[in-house]
């Protein structure tokens, strides 16, 4: 299995062979050991390296997660017999990333100084499909519908934070006080595409004229200051950045949740169980607090 992952991964059976340290030969021969326990062709040869085949790249995603889950239980065994403290890897968005992250990792290390941490920072819809293979132990991030009603994960709602209108300062829609009144706008958002139409249509107004979508924070609060778009983000997301000022309008917006994906079938390592319960703890209590001071 760990033959045929190299092999995915590098694009050819040369490459796949120098990874390894084997000989060529040796990982054609596991390869076709491996096709013939599963009576499916996994990989397609060709003169510019390997391909995967239907069954290649179903079987791929399975055995990524495999592979990962036995890393981890190898790695939870020796640190339940005192050989290390284990590890963690886990995923967050911009909102998590400002206003918990650093107090998280911060307490961890107090409790685990020599556990390693891996984070990632990134948009749910990229950070969810590394929790379903096994490269991140969880993720922190909002709940959209598309990921809760994914059988193969659980969502554990952490926080709430307000929703807002965004706009540059001294934009001449800011004084509007209706969605509708700033729907021909130019939006930007950094949801996944057809979430802000949703929400729109849900209030019952026409669907935003044009949608530019964005997988990076920091370019979201740029445009929203530099230009006319507007944009819907967690309130968290503003800051104190004096170039962009909040759109009053009226009508209620949905709360936007943060929660931690994890898979449904796996249990937390110990390194990563504290971690979650750290996120947990944090999460809630600075959001408490931001209402408070509201």
């Amino acid at each position: 299995m760990a033959h045929f992952i190299a092999i995915a991964e590098c694009g050819s059976l040369g490459a796949a062979a120098r990874r390894l340290g084997l000989s060529q030969p040796a990982l054609s021969k596991s390869l076709r050991a491996l096709e013939a326990e599963l009576q499916v062709p996994l990989v397609h040869r060709t003169a510019h390296g390997a391909r995967l085949t239907r069954y290649g790249r179903s079987f791929y995603a399975r055995a990524r997660a495999a592979q990962s889950e036995l890393a981890r239980a190898e790695e939870e065994l020796r640190a339940l017999a005192g050989g290390g403290a284990g590890s963690v890897a886990f995923g967050f968005g911009p909102v998590a990333a400002k206003v918990i992250v650093p107090e998280v990792v911060s307490a961890f290390r107090r409790q685990f100084p020599d556990a390693g941490v891996r984070l990632m920072e990134g948009f749910v819809h990229q950070l969810v499909p590394l929790v379903r293979d096994g490269a991140l132990d969880f993720a922190v991030g909002p709940g959209l519908p598309e990921f809760r009603t994914d059988a193969s994960l659980k969502f554990r709602p952490v926080f709430h934070y307000e929703r807002v209108v965004i706009a540059r300062r001294g934009h001449a829609l800011v004084r509007g006080d209706s969605l509708r009144d700033v729907a021909t706008a130019e939006w930007l958002t950094f949801e996944p595409q057809g979430t802000l139409e949703q929400l729109f249509t849900r209030l019952g107004l026409p669907a935003p004229r044009a949608v530019v979508q964005s997988d990076s924070a920091d370019a979201t609060i740029e445009l929203l200051a530099r230009t006319d778009m507007l944009g819907i983000l967690p309130r968290p997301m503003l800051g104190a950045d004096p170039r962009l000022a909040v759109v009053p309008v009226r009508e209620p917006l949905p709360p936007f949740t943060v929660g931690m994906f994890v898979r449904a079938d796996t249990p937390l390592t110990r390194a990563a169980q504290v971690m979650s319960r750290l996120v947990t703890e944090v999460g809630r209590r600075v959001a408490a607090s931001r209402r408070t001071h509201r």
